[in-house]
């Protein structure tokens, strides 16, 4: 037969109710038709003969019949594709000596326009050039997020600007719109140039009356303490003619607040009596109290590497509470701390032992108990010692005191 006709595919349009197709074009074999369902949302899938539909007319010059299965019926919205797909293959053999086979022969030829019809079909979906163009390109190999485009010289296609890019001329083509916006307002102002000008020639006018409002704002702050002054003026003007006694009263009053003071001190040394304060005096003398004990020092100022031991022990010959402590060190101890230790009868009067942390020379105060056992009694011993040094260098020449109050 002949292939006088260039049809090789139909579009249907669904309707939810037709179920039988035309087959426009000649076709060899069934399995060279190809029915493909379109759904609304544009998704495509091939049918199967014998499960979606079935197919009649093969041979015939004018084509066949697609009838689809009731349950596939194309609804609205979608689509049905008949076309006809050859395997790109030759199938026809002819015998060495034999008879001619005019019809095997035939059907060869007809299946070869079909495939070059086939072919055809294909490469018009394709994008081209138009027949004057004498251009020729190649894509570029896939890149993430770029878009396609002809290089400068317009002789082929590049992989060009990014989504990074894209964002950017989005970003300024919206700050071009917001100025387009306010145009009105620069022509305004530009209009307004004049008055401007004017007002800038008088800035000397316009300081002047600023510094005059920053007065006023500042009269009006005062105003009731000014409407005070004048309501009490006559009594500061006779205030001021007993000047010399209102002087004379201040002196006395001076006079008697330093007698209070020195009366309420010599009180406090007795049992509240003032007298009995003044016998006290003698018997109390200083209230503070502190004992300094030199260590790694020695009698002629050498500097000596401190040891762990006792470096003070005395008898308590006055009863007093101890405040605190106090120490230096000429060299400081490395490696670790130096621990000092302040001991009534063998007992320590810290929870947290006084120290010169390694690298430093000065003393972080240790924790003194509160249960007593800080407040020595006569005959008690005092034991001054050292319990750590660094383990580097110990230190050297330290100056420790305790400090307190007799009681």
């Amino acid at each position: 037969m002949t292939i006088s006709s260039e049809v090789t595919k139909v579009l249907y349009a669904g309707n939810g109710v037709t179920a039988i197709f035309d087959v426009p074009f000649y076709f060899l074999k069934n399995e060279d038709v190809k029915v493909i369902h379109r759904a609304a949302n544009g998704v495509e899938t091939p049918w199967t003969e014998g499960s979606e539909y079935t197919l009649v007319g093969e041979g015939l010059q004018s084509g066949g019949t697609v009838t689809v299965e009731e349950d596939f019926v194309p609804a609205a919205g979608t689509a049905l594709l008949v076309k006809r797909e050859l395997l790109l293959t030759q199938e026809t053999d002819y015998p060495e000596g034999g008879q001619f086979p005019a019809s095997a022969h035939e059907n060869a030829l007809d299946r070869a326009a079909m495939r070059d019809q086939q072919l055809l079909e294909q490469i018009n979906r394709k994008i081209g050039f138009s027949e004057t163009s004498t251009a020729s390109a190649t894509l570029p190999d896939p890149e993430a997020g770029y878009i396609i485009g002809w290089n400068d010289a317009a002789t082929d296609l590049e992989n060009k600007i990014t989504p990074a890019g894209i964002s950017t001329l989005a970003t300024i083509a919206t700050a071009i719109q917001e100025v387009a916006s306010i145009a009105g307002d620069v022509t305004q102002a530009a209009s307004d140039s004049t008055e401007i000008n004017t007002v800038a020639g008088d800035t000397v006018a316009i300081n002047a009356l600023a510094a005059i409002a920053t007065t006023l704002s500042a009269l009006g702050a005062i105003v009731s303490d000014i409407t005070q002054v004048a309501s009490d003026s006559a009594d500061i003007q006779t205030v001021a003619g007993d000047s010399a006694a209102v002087q004379a009263l201040a002196s006395v009053s001076s006079a008697l607040g330093a007698l209070e003071s020195v009366v309420s001190e010599i009180g406090s040394l007795g049992s509240g009596s003032p007298l009995a304060g003044l016998s006290a005096i003698g018997a109390v003398g200083a209230v503070a109290y502190d004992k300094e004990v030199q260590i790694g020092r020695s009698s002629t100022g050498t500097l000596l590497n401190i040891e762990v031991g006792t470096y003070d022990t005395a008898i308590v010959a006055r009863p007093y509470t101890t405040t605190g402590e106090l120490a230096v060190a000429t060299t400081a101890p490395v490696g670790a701390a130096l621990i000092f230790d302040v001991l009534k009868n063998g007992t320590t009067i810290y929870t947290t032992k006084p120290e010169i942390a390694a690298g430093a020379t000065t003393l972080t105060a240790g924790t003194l108990k509160s249960d007593g056992t800080q407040t020595f009694a006569v005959n008690d011993i005092r034991t001054i010692a050292v319990t750590q040094v660094g383990s580097t260098v110990p230190g050297q020449g330290v100056s420790f005191a305790t400090l307190g109050n007799y009681v």
